[in-house]
């Protein structure tokens, strides 16, 4: 009588091995953390002549711009957590989804709005759990 092979752990280890098998390839691929930050296209204003201005991106290292949102007029997502989504990271029901899918594009508070970003519980252990696998994983292949 032939016997199948039994399903060892949960669902949700087996989702943790594919993300961590996914995050590793990334990684090796030095695909993870370079946020798109074009420096020489000319950002549009919104409707109060008000645009993203280049020199957020020194101060703001995780601003990654993506020109197809606010119907073409893009705006910014946090490199950090727009990719932690896909790793399931924080794995929280506070995301700032400006931040992570729809696009900021509030550029009056843009400063005030980065560094309140910057406090969350969602950016501060994404960058964490981040910071924590691009270390071991460098470590390994050293």
């Amino acid at each position: 009588m032939e016997t199948k092979p039994a399903l060892v752990g949960s669902q949700s280890e087996f989702k943790s091995e594919t993300s961590e098998t996914k995050l590793r390839s990334k990684l090796q691929s030095s695909e993870f953390l370079q946020p798109n930050q074009p420096r020489n296209i000319v950002y549009k204003s919104d409707d109060n002549n008000r645009k993203f201005l280049v020199q957020w991106y020194d101060e703001f290292k995780w601003l990654h711009w993506a020109p197809d949102l606010n119907d073409g007029k893009g705006g910014v997502l946090c490199n950090i957590c727009h990719q932690g989504i896909s790793y399931d990271f924080a794995n929280t029901s506070r995301k700032e989804n400006s931040f992570t899918c729809a696009g900021f594009t509030n550029w009056k508070n843009a400063v005030t709005r980065f560094r309140n970003h910057e406090m969350t519980e969602y950016h501060r252990r994404t960058s964490y759990k981040i910071s924590s696998r691009v270390t071991s994983t460098m470590s390994c292949h050293n």
